[in-house]
């Protein structure tokens, strides 16, 4: 991605948003109608970015470009120390443009990821800490090995999830089909990712995820972010992801599958989780101002810089449906977002912090 300066950004933003009769006054009135005591007093704020480009089938051109959407949103508006920032993509440091981080890490393999996120977010993170995931790369789905009842759970509420029946979303690492047999994938299940979160230890806790759950191809200027299983035929699970659950059950002192399934049916883990579209439909990336980047994390990311202080993730959720309805070229795209049962995050502000610095700040950016 070519360095733009900050203020040129933000104008790019402005454009979109204002086709739609939304701008960065409507933003900093609203902001400023929220009360400061959303605020988060943390000590220490932790972000995981994972970018996948590089895929033998159907290689992508955008998910390094939303880590670094999403790394300078977090270091320059939201206070991230760039040392509490481990991104694992394989295109960022071979870019030329290294970014100030714990670790660029450039092998996203399954085995990968899922350490980064036990020693990033489990292991570092206190009760008192903000902690982020961010995932941008394929999606796709395998048959899950406890099937939710849809017509029991809350996700019904959202349509699209009904005919998701008997399967499971997947992240797809670039090691997806290095596994025994052709019959198996080797994914992350969105259960694993479940019972990750569950072991974070801070509540204050968002996941971003900007790819597909099903289809997939390209159209027209879009290139959709899903892997095809042959013509819809979902595969199973690798023994090792399913080992892995076993484990993570046992940590978490779950006594069986059905304890698992029945967590699941009521909600998500913990804290907040964001997805770029519906079960049923796909995430697309798209060409903005002269680089390639997820319509979901542009679109988020761009809506962030804006804001004047802060307003609900409800809210938020509300004007990022209307922005990417007037951007959509294809598909229709419908972001969606899910809070921990029991709760009311979604009238916290986004990634349940408020920003350290002012909205439209000038300077540069490496975006």
């Amino acid at each position: 991605m070519s360095r733009l300066r900050r203020r040129h950004f933000l104008q790019l933003a402005g454009a979109s948003l204002g086709a739609i009769g939304l701008n960065q006054l409507d933003f900093m009135q609203r902001g400023d109608r929220m009360h400061r005591a959303l605020a988060q007093n943390t000590s220490r704020k932790l972000a995981l970015l994972i970018g996948i480009n590089g895929y033998i089938e159907r290689p992508l051109a955008g998910c390094a470009n939303d880590v670094r959407l999403q790394y300078e949103l977090l270091v320059h508006r939201y206070g991230f120390n760039p040392q509490d920032i481990l991104i694992v993509t394989d295109e960022l440091s071979a870019s030329g443009l290294d970014l100030p981080a714990r670790e660029i890490i450039t092998t996203p393999t399954r085995q990968t990821i899922v350490d980064a996120f036990r020693d990033h977010l489990i292991d570092q993170a206190k009760s008192d800490d903000v902690a982020i995931f961010h995932y941008s790369g394929h999606g796709s789905y395998v048959e899950d090995p406890q099937p939710l009842d849809y017509e029991e759970s809350e996700y019904l509420q959202i349509s699209g999830y009904s005919n998701f029946q008997g399967l499971v979303g997947t992240l797809v690492p670039v090691d997806t089909k290095e596994t025994d047999s052709a019959d198996t994938v080797n994914d992350i299940l969105g259960s694993t990712i479940f019972l990750l979160s569950k072991l974070v230890p801070t509540e204050n806790f968002t996941t971003i995820l900007d790819s597909c759950h099903a289809g997939g191809g390209v159209r027209g200027n879009l290139v959709y972010r899903a892997i095809d299983r042959e013509a819809g035929q979902a595969r199973n699970p690798s023994q090792v992801e399913l080992n892995l659950q076993a484990d993570l059950m046992e940590e978490l002192l779950l006594k069986d599958s059905t304890e698992l399934k029945e967590l699941r049916e009521a909600g998500i883990a913990r804290g907040v989780a964001m997805g770029s579209a519906r079960a049923n439909q796909l995430a697309a990336e798209k060409q903005h101002a002269g680089f390639k980047a997820g319509i979901f994390t542009y679109l988020l990311t761009r809506y962030l810089w804006q804001v004047g202080q802060t307003e609900s993730l409800e809210s938020m959720f509300v004007d990022l449906a209307r922005i990417t309805r007037a951007v959509d070229e294809g598909d229709p795209q419908d972001p969606v977002y899910f809070i921990q049962p029991g709760t009311t995050l979604d009238q916290q502000p986004p990634y349940l912090m408020t920003p350290d610095h002012p909205f439209a700040e000038d300077g540069r950016a490496h975006v």
